[in-house]
Formats: structure tokens, sequence, C-alpha cells
């Protein structure tokens, strides 16, 4: 079982905050300074833990209200 991690947040964070913006892992782990590894392992464990879903293959979209639930809730545990 993976746990939540701080960059995961960060990735959830980025990708909320530019909705229109589709994101490749490539391209999303040069933008926070990560490999596109790790940011794929972060939305892997994001969809995990129901702070995003991935309707479709290498297609995934954070879910604001679970996000923001634990932003305010949740991150002082992460």
């Amino acid at each position: 079982m993976d746990f939540l991690k701080r960059q995961d947040l960060l990735v959830l964070l980025k990708v909320a905050a530019h909705p229109p913006q589709r994101w490749t892992y490539a391209a999303l782990g040069e933008a926070l300074a990560m490999s596109a590894s790790e940011t794929h392992a972060s939305v892997k464990r994001a969809v995990v833990s129901g702070l995003a879903v991935a309707p479709a293959r290498e297609e995934w979209l954070p879910v604001k209200p679970n996000l923001l639930e634990f932003i305010l809730h949740g991150v002082r545990y992460v």
C-alpha cells in the first residue's frame, strides 16, 4: 500500500490551478522539477486515495471537492 507523499499534493495543486491545460507526465514533472516517473507515481497514489480520477489511460483529473477537504482537514497528517 502506497501512502500519499508531500509531492502528491504539489502535483494535484498544479493541475487544479490550470484546468484547461492537459499535462503529460514529462511536462508536469519538468514544471515541478520532478521526473516523469515521480509525477506518474504521484497521480497513481492520488487516484487510489480518491483525490483524483482517471477516466481513461493517460487522462486524469483532480477531484476538487475531495482535494479541498483534504487540504482543510488532512494535509497536516501527510
